[in-house]
């Protein structure tokens, strides 16, 4: 089996720079550890590279006689028909080339400005300024312009958003991609200004629709709302992983479901008053890791399993369970890898 070495050591992961070591199944093409344990490839099955010529070439084997009896010219070789690694490697060369060429069709274009908005009532909110310095960090490290707006009244929400959309339309350059970051306290809907006074998200939200924001017409609008949405606490609840199982373990109620909201319709958000939020914090940790390699709804995957593992002691002293709800229309996979930077 020296030829799979050879060929593992000679091929990389155009993603990872890793060998390709498995074949994906679904794809049917070879693809890098990385690629199985949490790239696009993870709930695909797959094989090992040995495995896989081997499963091909007895596949091979089965049709000789069939084409035996077709009177198969002597230039056809048995030997020709039973070379899984040739055959492999010229499937994965020219399936790699056309996931490359579809990648190039589905993936936003990010090379022109990148502009964000962060809005956070930090008064009556302990831990807000930590969230902001976080988010700060994370926009520096992805490219992106960032204007902060602290302590907003609920008025103030909808005319700092407006004023941002007006510089983004009499902007000359390119855009390519718009944050916007809404932090105050809130319930179903709304947010609550340092006024007391309310504004309705969906208010905020149709102000840069493709309808009112034509410089952002195809282009993706990231809104990331850290609020509360309810007075409900999720206490979990407690599964077996398998019948015969006495073990059991804590789930949230709510999993498995490009807004970015902490928490589901109807529950409260968990903050630090030290250390920020849950979700702002864990979300700038998984995309400054994950950034190079992830697209977003991959990176945001990672940020709802780690919030949803932790276990949470509200002022209550009991303990609860939190998981934060993503909400999407993206029509292409966003990468927010800043443009000609390296991996």
């Amino acid at each position: 089996m020296g030829g799979i070495e050879e060929m593992d050591a000679a091929q990389l992961c155009p993603s990872h720079g890793l060998p390709l070591k498995y074949f994906c199944e679904t794809d049917r093409l070879g693809v890098c550890a990385e690629c199985i344990a949490g790239g696009l490839h993870r709930q695909h099955p797959y094989l090992n590279m040995e495995e896989a010529c081997k499963k091909r070439k007895r596949q091979e084997q089965c049709f000789i006689p069939l084409q035996r009896s077709r009177s198969m010219p002597p230039s056809r070789s048995i030997d020709h028909l039973t070379s899984g690694i040739p055959s492999c490697s010229l499937e994965q060369s020219e399936r790699q080339v056309e996931m490359r060429e579809k990648h190039r069709t589905e993936v936003y274009d990010m090379s022109g400005d990148r502009l964000a908005l962060t809005m956070c009532v930090t008064s009556g909110r302990s831990g807000a300024e930590a969230d902001i310095l976080a988010l700060n960090k994370l926009f520096f490290h992805l490219g992106f312009v960032n204007k902060i707006i602290r302590n907003p009244t609920g008025e103030g929400f909808r005319k700092e958003l407006l004023a941002f959309r007006g510089w983004i339309e009499s902007r000359d350059s390119c855009l390519s991609c718009c944050f916007v970051v809404l932090m105050a306290h809130g319930s179903p809907g709304t947010l609550i200004g340092i006024d007391g006074a309310t504004v309705k998200l969906e208010q905020l939200f149709q102000a840069m629709d493709n309808q009112n924001c034509p410089a952002l017409r195809g282009k993706p609008k990231i809104f990331l709302i850290q609020a509360c949405r309810g007075e409900q606490e999720d206490p979990g609840i407690v599964y077996t992983t398998d019948a015969l199982s006495h073990l059991s373990k804590i789930l949230p109620t709510h999993t498995d479901s490009l807004f970015i909201y902490p928490s589901q319709e109807g529950y409260v958000s968990y903050r630090s008053e030290t250390e920020g939020s849950l979700l702002i914090q864990k979300l700038v940790t998984v995309f400054l890791q994950g950034f190079c390699e992830f697209h977003i709804l991959e990176l945001l995957t990672k940020v709802i399993w780690e919030v949803s593992g932790l276990n949470i002691t509200s002022k209550d002293r009991q303990q609860h369970k939190s998981t934060p709800l993503v909400q999407y229309s993206l029509r292409k996979l966003l990468y927010l890898k800043p443009s000609g930077m390296a991996a």
